[in-house]
């Protein structure tokens, strides 16, 4: 029989398997985030010349494959172990390393298909694969984890996939002006080289863990409230953010930025977001208060507006800064609370994708609504 923590009163773990073959996978693997979600549009509009109207459709078609992946991940995942023949099933890990490969292929398309059909069945191809990816390599970060345990593995999960975004988006500067599409297709040689990874993880994770702490019925339902305002945050939070993805290229090109350090600057909201994830992972002061979401959501709202009329490169940094303050706060609080009040299942599966999928659809239709109805753009 396994221990006890007497301070959470969840079971300890002992036995859980080691997570550092998971965050090497997830850092990796997250340059696939970095440029199926954020570096494409600059590819599409320095490479192929699309308008910031047709990034703008490019992003709600990602976000909404993205999110249906995510949402129907466990019966898709299913139909993949039944590949192995009637009667057997082949392993998450199998499955992992399946998907992975099936992303390396799609990333390849823009440079085997000069064509700019390429490009679009890239993105509509590779983006749902990763809402497939994700739910899985969860499920391995909460293997075995329970408690404060739990807590401190998704909050290394979240260092590593935010800090990889980072060093993608920067990885692009030498690429982007003369070998733009080997800025996706270089993904292909990433996911291959991953693959040995999977040895070290095992052919299936543990059971999930449980809530972090007990509380009692008053104490709880507080929580609940927090944590359902924190989830309408996070979808708008991706909305903002798919908003204005689009339309940065030429946000940054209207201030006089040029396209070999459009990826560097747009990496600034991404290093104050993964800041704010590191103050709020090692401070608990911020626990309980329902005024964390409302400055998040100033933070959010004051940097996309001012992104959209900064007049200069530093107005432009400064805005981006501020909007990725507020999303690193609402990400952190949000899955803190996820911790605390549910189970792993929330935020280790698909559903959590999803709704960051929604807010990535939401998002660029609203501004193409606006690009329409008054020529903002």
């Amino acid at each position: 029989m396994s221990g006890s923590d007497s301070s959470t009163g969840v079971a300890s773990t002992d036995h859980a398997p080691g997570l550092w073959p998971v965050l090497l996978f997830t850092w990796l693997t997250s340059f696939g985030t970095a440029v199926g979600w954020n570096g494409i549009f600059y590819v599409t509009q320095h490479e192929y010349g699309f308008s910031a109207g047709r990034n703008l459709v490019l992003g709600i078609l990602l976000g909404a494959s993205y999110a249906l992946a995510a949402w129907f991940a466990s019966p898709l995942t299913r139909l993949l172990r039944r590949l192995a023949g009637p009667g057997r099933f082949l392993s998450s890990r199998c499955v992992l390393g399946i998907l992975l490969v099936l992303a390396a292929g799609s990333a390849l398309l823009p440079v085997l298909v000069r064509a700019e059909w390429g490009i679009w069945a890239c993105g509509l191809i590779y983006n749902p694969l990763a809402g497939l990816i994700w739910p899985v390599v969860e499920s391995y970060v909460s293997s075995g984890r329970r408690g404060r345990a739990l807590n401190r593995a998704t909050g290394r999960f979240n260092y590593a996939w935010a800090s990889a975004l980072i060093v993608g988006m920067w990885a692009m500067v030498p690429l982007i002006e003369d070998y733009a599409r080997w800025v996706i297709g270089g993904l292909a040689v990433i996911h291959v080289l991953t693959l040995p990874l999977l040895l070290f993880f095992g052919r299936e994770p543990m059971g999930h863990g449980d809530p972090a702490h007990e509380y009692g019925a008053g104490e709880r339902e507080r929580l609940r409230r927090l944590l359902l305002m924190f989830r309408v945050s996070l979808v708008s939070s991706y909305a903002l953010l798919a908003a204005l993805g689009p339309l940065l290229p030429f946000l940054m090109g209207g201030v006089g930025i040029g396209i070999a350090w459009k990826p560097a600057v747009a990496s600034s909201w991404m290093v104050m977001r993964l800041g704010a994830m590191i103050v709020m992972g090692n401070w608990a002061g911020w626990h309980g208060r329902g005024v964390v979401a409302l400055v998040a959501f100033a933070c959010m709202l004051v940097g996309f507006i001012g992104a959209l009329t900064a007049s200069g490169a530093f107005a432009l940094i400064g805005a981006l800064a501020m909007l990725g303050l507020g999303v690193g706060i609402v990400y952190s609080a949000a899955i803190y609370y996820a911790l605390e009040v549910g189970s792993t299942e929330v935020d280790a599966g698909g559903k959590h994708e999803a709704f960051i999928g929604v807010g990535y659809t939401v998002g660029p239709i609203g501004t193409l609504a606006l690009e329409r109805a008054f020529g903002v753009s």
